[in-house]
């Protein structure tokens, strides 16, 4: 966001985890995040929906710019969704994902990143936040279908068996969309549908 406002660029970042700890705390474990949650799985999706019609009313008001909707996003269905709503308000979509398979760096971002998160604040023990982010991670990893895939589910990472595949959303091809994929830190770079201007500044 800072370097797309040094290009001149209206830029606003909405980030649903904030929609989420407003609506519903800050301090909640990983079970929160665990897909058989139905609960909560509830909860989560009416925070993406709050914060998409947040960023529409901030178009709309706007005119132009980018808006980051910051979000974990990991299965095709919920990015399917936010491209039928975007593509409702003629919102163009660019996604990015940042992906990490290499444990040592993981495990650095938990220290030095998540320890300091709202939803450890006030935590003193170090390894019961990576514990439980961890955890978080593989409740994760037991949907994640990377964007731009065929709809193959890759085999889980965490310790908790994989839950069965949902039908192909065949009509929504992520191979057509716009996507950038970062990989261990930018150790790869994967770029698709890269057409305008505003995107390539972005990659």
């Amino acid at each position: 966001s800072r370097y797309l406002a040094w290009l001149g660029v209206n830029c606003r970042v909405f980030n649903v985890g904030e929609y989420r700890r407003k609506l519903v705390g800050a301090q909640l474990d990983h079970s929160f995040f665990d897909p058989s949650n139905e609960v909560a799985t509830d909860q989560r999706l009416q925070c993406a929906v709050l914060a998409l019609q947040d960023m529409f009313k901030w178009f709309e008001a706007m005119h132009n710019g980018v808006a980051i909707y910051d979000a974990t996003n990991s299965t095709r269905s919920r990015r399917k969704m936010i491209m039928d709503e975007c593509q409702k308000h003629n919102v163009e979509v660019m996604f990015c994902e940042s992906w990490c398979e290499d444990n040592e760096l993981v495990d650095m971002n938990i220290r030095e990143v998540k320890r300091t998160s709202p939803d450890y604040k006030g935590v003193q023990d170090i390894q019961r936040v990576m514990d439980d982010f961890r955890r978080r991670i593989d409740h994760y990893s037991e949907v994640y279908e990377p964007v731009g895939g065929d709809g193959t589910r890759p085999l889980a990472k965490g310790q908790y068996p994989l839950p069965p595949v949902k039908p192909t959303l065949e009509e929504y091809d992520e191979r057509q969309v716009s996507y950038l994929r970062k990989i261990n830190v930018g150790s790869k770079m994967v770029i698709n549908r890269i057409t305008s201007y505003l995107e390539s500044r972005i990659v």
